[in-house]
């Protein structure tokens, strides 16, 4: 399932929502929504209980009432109920169940959406909040945007440039080209200890330089070759993974809050 799927879902979520906005229905609107609910959750992966339980829960119930005077009967269905003299379904209260299953279905398409993206949304979520990492922020967006396009050669640009403002954090790295500065990580331990990256990942990032060079940037004229999607997307995972280890382990981030 990929990111328009995904979207297309949320508008059908929003749409059999809004159905319980209106207070006044027809017996027939009733159940052809109960029915396209239940079809929606078994599309989305809802578990069975709780479809089983929606669904019973709008069966067609009637019940006889006395209020001392006089008796009659009314037809409910769910938190819709018809007395025997009209033909239109009034909402007596909120469906606590219709809210359970709606809740459901949109966890499990945010969950969804998460497992599509390249770039884990809590990142950007939490660098967006500084003004100091929009930079970052920009070059995350454009690789997730080159991720759902399939655009390798965004990929592998977009993911050089969050690389450079990565290594651009430490004031001593930033101005330099980029090999210099992944040289500088591959000697100095400390530095390495700032991103709270280990040496393997220096060497990965190093031995990626050769796509780098190839399909860089400033290329003088076109090749002939495209770059294939899977290597410009498992080099935009290397400087991803590079983020997430600085912001989980690393001490640049702790420092760069401490000098604001």
């Amino acid at each position: 399932m990929n990111q328009i799927e995904i979207k297309q879902l949320e508008k059908e979520l929003e749409a059999l929502e809004g159905f319980l906005d209106e207070d006044v229905h027809f017996e027939d609107e009733i159940i052809h929504w109960v029915s396209s609910c239940a079809e929606f959750f078994l599309r989305v992966g809802l578990n069975d209980i709780v479809i089983s339980a929606f669904i019973n829960f709008y069966l067609l119930k009637k019940e006889k009432r006395n209020t001392g005077i006089l008796s009659y009967q009314v037809k409910k269905m769910g938190n819709f109920e018809v007395g025997e003299l009209s033909y239109a379904y009034e909402k007596i209260e909120e469906s606590y169940m219709a809210k359970v299953a709606f809740t459901i279905a949109r966890g499990i398409l945010k969950q969804k959406e998460e497992e599509e993206r390249l770039v884990p949304i809590w990142i950007i979520r939490q660098l967006s909040n500084e003004n100091i990492y929009q930079n970052i922020v920009s070059s995350l967006e454009l690789i997730e945007e080159n991720y759902q396009d399939k655009n390798a050669d965004g990929l592998l640009k977009n993911s050089i440039t969050l690389l450079e403002n990565i290594l651009d954090l430490d004031t001593e790295l930033s101005g330099e080209k980029l090999n210099k500065k992944i040289k500088e990580l591959i000697k100095n331990d400390e530095k390495k200890e700032l991103f709270g990256i280990g040496k393997e990942i220096v060497f990965a990032l190093d031995n990626s330089r050769l796509v780098r060079n190839i399909k860089g940037v400033h290329k003088t004229r076109p090749m002939k070759y495209d770059i294939p999607f899977l290597i410009a997307v498992s080099n935009a995972y290397l400087v991803i993974l590079m983020l997430e280890m600085a912001l989980s382990c690393g001490e640049v981030f702790e420092k760069l809050n401490n000098e604001k």
